[in-house]
């Protein structure tokens, strides 16, 4: 069982991080409580619809903010890590080393 805390998942829930928009800017027949979700892709909570005053309260924090998190894990496998092999394009000469701030260059293909 992995568990953690508000700060090491989607953060602590932060009381103030709302916003408001037009009521006529969210979907028709959107309750308090729905999701919406912005131009950008980005989604968040109706927290309260205020039809008098034609705005709602939007809720800015991640949903899952401020719980907890416990995950259940199953190791399903182990396996050996491939094989490294190392090709050396330029052979030293056994008595010069690169020293901290020198440029070397290292190619990965993996």
């Amino acid at each position: 069982c992995v568990e953690l805390e508000p700060a090491e998942a989607y953060g602590e829930y932060v009381e103030g991080k709302c916003m408001t928009v037009a009521i006529d800017t969210i979907p028709e027949g959107t309750k308090a409580g729905d999701m919406v979700m912005f131009e950008d892709g980005k989604r968040c909570t109706v927290r309260e619809l205020r039809p008098q005053a034609q705005e709602a309260l939007l809720d800015l924090n991640h949903p899952l903010a401020g719980v907890p998190m416990e995950f259940e894990l199953t190791l399903l496998s182990i396996e050996q890590p491939r094989p490294v092999q190392v090709k050396v394009l330029c052979p030293g000469n056994g008595q010069d080393f690169p020293r901290p701030g020198d440029q070397v260059t290292v190619e990965y293909a993996g």
